[in-house]
């Protein structure tokens, strides 16, 4: 192992430390990527990787077409018809509720992605039902929130799972067939266990009556009524790309194509006010371009201080 190698990964322990330590993580990995560089001799080899990443036609789209993608499930009220549609048949399973509430919103994680945007969906049908469940209301938000780990690992729009699979040069789908067995087992563990601990240690089946006495609300039987073409468009990106790997020519049917047919579903089912779901997608784009700018080109001026050849020569 050469000293440059050695050096590299102290500065990326120290990169580390710094960003647990809240420091910004853009300023760290620019700061990081930039000695790495120079201490390579070639410091001008930081804005390379940095423009080399701006045109990544690999990264960029995918990731802007998902989020554009999940700003249209969002407004179309699609991502509520399939939470209303997995929760109908739990309604009545008791402390159960507490796994089925974190593996539905693990579950809703793979389409809507975003952790906070998935809490909030899911949160709102699957928090009230737990508590007349006899759910506490803690336990039930702890549910809720400990599903939004790991759903969006099977999203091939993903950013995590795109740029690990350019890493070792393999396709997305691919990258992500191989570990959607260790990321839904995993899952699995983590629900089972947290589900153990909230009912044998904090008794949170077993509330007080004063604990429910602010969130007691009547039943509203009938009030939301499932559509199924929307409950399932969320999953319509997800389903063309696994029909297309398995079925179409190799590379006839990407993320990105799969998700503007995402959103030309749901503008076909919608019926109203096409502009408005359009105008949502792009300002989602928008947003998440202007991510991938500050955040993941530092990054990349980090992995151009040749870090990232050793390590993807390690991993792979």
């Amino acid at each position: 192992m050469s000293w440059q190698i050695l050096v590299s990964i102290l500065i990326i322990c120290a990169a580390i430390y710094a960003i647990v330590k809240k420091c910004d993580a853009r300023l760290t990995l620019f700061l990081a990527g930039a000695i790495m560089c120079l201490l390579a001799g070639s410091p001008m080899d930081a804005f390379k990787g940095f423009v080399k990443g701006m045109v990544n036609p690999n990264l960029v789209p995918p990731i802007c077409a998902a989020m554009g993608f999940a700003a249209a499930v969002t407004y179309s009220k699609c991502d509520q018809h399939l939470v209303a549609l997995l929760a109908t048949p739990l309604r009545k399973i008791g402390g159960l509720l507490i796994f089925a509430g974190m593996f539905t919103t693990f579950l809703v994680n793979i389409a809507i992605m975003s952790a906070a945007g998935t809490a909030a969906t899911v949160g709102a049908t699957f928090i009230p039902i737990m508590i007349r469940a006899g759910i506490r209301p803690a336990g039930a938000a702890a549910a809720i929130g400990g599903g939004t780990m790991m759903g969006l690992l099977l999203n091939p729009g993903c950013a995590h799972d795109i740029y690990i699979a350019k890493l070792g040069n393999t396709p997305v789908m691919e990258f992500i067939s191989n570990n959607a067995i260790y990321i839904v087992a995993t899952m699995l563990v983590a629900a089972i266990v947290s589900t153990l601990v909230m009912i044998f240690f904090f008794k949170d089946n077993k509330p007080e009556a004063a604990e429910l006495a602010e969130f007691v609300s009547e039943e509203k039987e009938g009030e939301f009524k499932i559509n199924l073409a929307k409950a399932t468009a969320p999953l319509v990106p997800m389903v063309l790309l696994i029909c297309g790997t398995l079925w179409l020519p190799k590379g006839s049917l990407d993320v990105v194509a799969s998700m503007l047919l995402g959103v030309a579903y749901i503008a076909i089912i919608s019926f109203r006010h096409p502009n408005e779901l359009i105008k949502s997608f792009f300002q989602r784009h928008g947003i998440r371009l202007r991510f991938c700018y500050r955040s993941y080109y530092c990054s990349r001026r980090l992995c151009a201080g040749h870090a990232e050849d050793w390590f993807s020569s390690r991993l792979y």
